[in-house]
């Protein structure tokens, strides 16, 4: 994902383009915005897995919208309805499938090739008491998908690139996992026959194979004269004919033309979907206040694939580990905390914690730091290893995770962070952190990290910058984002900043901190 916008959320009515680098750190006071938008990232992900009767899971253990009417912003403007979620990014060619007709049988082939961004914009809304996916957009490079329910019947408005598709009588089918609804066409006659009957009425009844079956349009723009080439070359395979055969029957090719473009629509709808549910499906929420570890956990010798946003199940995913698995695990946790991480035991097993002083302790016997930072670089290491060369990219979304930790604590998280990213980027992944603070030492360290790649020319100002403390450790000023909170009147003001290449943050607002 390159670019995120909400609008109307709570108190954020425009976070305007959020543009995602490898870290990005949301900084500002209590409640000026920073859980509203994070908390996103939860509810769509939950959203994708679970089978809904409307466009949004609201509430669950992680996350509470309420609702819609929790959620829509009271300071929304006039005549703006909708609550906003956008998304932009790049495809990727291995992905961009869709549907071959074969009859009522649906075979796969590609699509979309050569797009070079993709942008869709849900629009979530109300009719009546029912809370819907009331507008959909749908961009890629020049064409435009406009899907829209103006009315409590539920029937679609569809429109491409401002042509209104009329001849289907659509709706919204909300019946499977996933963040985007299927396009489903009432009535009894498919989009398939519809085609047929248009294509026999202008072609004759001859014309077409009934068995036959035909690829999706590969068009880069949908116009008329491509729906023409594309049905005689693809569907009747007449290649050498100069100009097409067409007897005058407007309703007919109204139906041809109305039957490819919803063809090429449906199957971008069935790949957008895909493609955003499999993104949130891979973000991993962390909540600020996490497990309490105890003294002693039953062994349950669960196979264990991912952290808990608690990190309640931390020693499970331990032991869930292979050798190898387990070796880079505690070599990541050596070399960033400094800490050895053992879990022993039988049928209750413990996890230990070996300092640097050479102590070994229960984690509670060593204070609640410990127990808060371990979920954390445990889900960092899981989406920066395992897996090699998956084919989505991670987000992780972080809230304080300086909670309970000393300042020098708080320093190591940056090179949590930093070591993450360099661990996914051998592994060939693409690893992104969405990080809330309150934390200056962690802020300040990764400032440092940045100053370490580019230190400065004055001989005067080097010992300032090598202190001997993680020197070697680096980080480009362009791989961090910082966006900064600010609430005004019950308004929240989004505006991104960065870091400058000597580790300063740049554009910061006076008395920000104070």
């Amino acid at each position: 994902m390159d670019i995120i916008r909400v609008k109307n959320v709570r108190s954020i009515i425009d976070s305007g383009d959020m543009k995602l680098s490898s870290i990005n750190i949301l900084l500002g006071r209590n409640s000026s915005g920073k859980s509203s938008l994070l908390r996103l990232f939860p509810m769509l992900k939950e959203s994708a897995r679970n089978e809904l009767r409307g466009p949004i899971l609201w509430f669950d253990e992680n996350y509470d919208f309420g609702g819609f009417a929790n959620t829509y912003s009271r300071h929304a403007q006039e005549g703006d309805e909708l609550m906003s979620l956008e998304f932009t990014w790049t495809p990727s060619a291995s992905k961009l499938k869709t549907r071959l007709y074969f009859s009522s049988r649906t075979l796969y082939d590609s699509i979309i090739d050569d797009a070079k961004s993709v942008q869709v914009k849900l629009g979530i809304g109300k009719i009546g008491d029912e809370v819907i996916l009331k507008k959909t957009e749908i961009l890629v490079d020049n064409l435009t998908v406009v899907i829209e329910q103006p009315t409590n019947n539920g029937h679609l408005m569809l429109q491409v690139n401002g042509r209104e598709v009329t001849t289907f009588d659509t709706e919204w089918d909300y019946s499977s996992a996933s963040l985007m609804p299927k396009l489903h066409v009432l009535g009894e006659e498919t989009v398939y026959d519809t085609l047929v009957s248009g294509i026999k009425g202008i072609y004759g009844e001859k014309a077409f194979d009934r068995h036959s079956y035909f690829r999706m349009p590969h068009m880069k723009f949908l116009k008329e004269e491509e729906v023409w080439k594309y049905v005689e070359e693809e569907i009747l395979d007449i290649k050498k004919k100069r100009g097409r055969i067409v007897r005058k029957n407007k309703e007919e090719e109204e139906k041809v033309i109305d039957s490819v473009y919803f063809m090429y629509v449906n199957a971008l709808v069935h790949y957008i979907d895909e493609d955003i549910s499999e993104y949130f499906k891979h973000t991993y929420y962390i909540t600020p206040l996490r497990y309490n570890f105890q003294r002693y956990m039953r062994n349950r010798d669960l196979a264990v694939e991912y952290i808990e946003s608690t990190g309640k199940n931390v020693m499970e995913y331990i032991l869930s580990l292979k050798k190898a698995e387990r070796e880079s695990y505690v070599k990541y946790i050596k070399d960033t905390l400094n800490i050895a991480v053992e879990v022993e035991g039988k049928d209750n097993k413990s996890i230990y914690i070996r300092t640097e002083d050479g102590e070994r302790d229960n984690i509670v016997d060593v204070g609640y730091g410990f127990s808060q930072v371990l979920p954390i670089a445990t889900t960092l290491w899981d989406r920066a290893y395992k897996k090699k060369s998956e084919e989505y990219e991670n987000t992780i979304v972080i809230e304080q995770p300086e909670v309970h930790l000393h300042p020098a604590m708080q320093k190591k998280l940056a090179l949590l962070f930093v070591e993450a990213l360099k661990i996914a980027k051998s592994r060939k992944k693409i690893l992104k952190l969405i990080v809330e603070t309150h934390s200056q030492s962690l802020v300040d360290r990764l400032g440092k990290y940045i100053a370490n790649s580019t230190p400065p020319a004055v001989e005067e100002l080097l010992d300032y910058y090598k202190t001997g403390e993680e020197e070697n450790v680096q980080i480009g000023n362009d791989e961090v984002s910082v966006y900064l909170f600010e609430k005004k009147a019950g308004i929240t003001t989004i505006t991104k900043t960065n870091y400058d290449k000597s580790g300063r943050i740049e554009r910061w607002p006076l008395g920000f901190l104070e």
